[in-house]
């Protein structure tokens, strides 16, 4: 049975014909970092092949993409992906005691949706033109109320595009398009942005009134450019 010797923790694992380096690792409890959950979407799990990398396996499609991508040499291989099929002397990248602790804290979970799960998505984000000046000039419960009336009516266009607002940042909003799995979502997040340029026409009148907050600061910060 193959062995491989790991290096900094100075370990022999034994590993079964064809397992991937960090199946072995995890399986002898030697933290070793995998981000992205071993799907080979990182390098976290990259080890260098001291001695024996003629006892790799081959690198798999996502490996070589990989490592073309980050411009691995031949000894720098994905644990997650390699396979041993001889005895092999490897050094992981973790040594300090921050990514041992990363390392470990990824294994108190089991479950394969530790990492979360790949979407594909839109993401739109959207702030507010010339808002630092206008947040100065008012009262601070003032900028809030305007704030919820401009967040509430860009949360309805967004959502009727069938988008979620995940943040409030500021005067600021992201909003993802697609967490359901349905499609389209770049095209929604699109017509989105329109729809929500055409719901100021909503939010302007009242700011615009004699009593309204741009009557008392001049023309809206929100107005769309001529």
């Amino acid at each position: 049975m193959p062995t491989i010797h790991f290096l900094p923790d100075n370990r022999d694992v034994e590993v079964a014909d064809g397992e991937t380096i960090l199946t072995a690792s995890v399986r002898a409890e030697i933290p070793h970092a995998h981000a992205c959950g071993g799907k080979a979407r990182c390098s976290t799990c990259r080890v260098l092949v001291l001695e024996g990398v003629e006892m790799c396996g081959p690198r798999t499609e996502r490996e070589e993409k990989l490592a073309q991508q980050l411009h691995f040499g031949d000894n720098i291989r994905l644990a997650c992906q390699t396979t041993a099929h001889g005895d092999l002397s490897i050094r992981r990248p973790v040594v300090d005691r921050v990514d041992l602790a990363l390392a470990n804290l990824l294994e108190l979970s089991q479950t394969s949706e530790r990492v979360g799960k790949e979407r594909r998505l839109a993401v739109l984000f959207a702030d507010i033109t010339r808002y630092t000046p206008f947040a100065e000039s008012l009262l601070p419960y003032d900028v809030t109320h305007v704030l919820n009336r401009y967040f509430f009516l860009m949360a309805e266009v967004i959502q009727s595009h069938g988008g979620h607002v995940s943040d409030y940042i500021g005067d600021g909003l992201m909003a993802l398009f697609g967490i359901h799995g349905d499609g389209d979502q770049a095209a929604r997040a699109v017509r989105a942005g329109l729809g929500m340029f055409e719901a100021l026409d909503e939010l302007n009148p009242a700011e615009n009134s004699t009593f309204g907050w741009a009557s008392m600061w001049g023309t809206p910060w929100w107005a769309r450019s001529a």
